[in-house]
């Protein structure tokens, strides 16, 4: 199981966590689901949910940027 690192505080945002990466393909699911990259870490989309659950109850915003400024 990955480890829970790259869950980092933003120190502006006390309390929060930070989850920044890039979704990319995940083959085993033949593409049926996203994986996401996070410095050297791969999590499965049912793996992210897993370490989500922590925070059951929190609410949660997505904010998806272009990788090209």
């Amino acid at each position: 199981m990955p480890e829970k690192a790259i869950l980092q505080s933003d120190d502006k945002q006390t309390g929060y966590e930070n989850i920044q990466g890039t979704i990319e393909c995940d083959e085993e699911s033949e593409g049926a689901l996203p994986k996401i990259v996070t410095g050297d870490k791969e999590f499965k989309w049912a793996e992210l949910g897993r370490e989500l659950m922590t925070y059951e109850g929190f609410r949660i915003t997505i904010k998806i940027i272009d990788s090209d400024p």
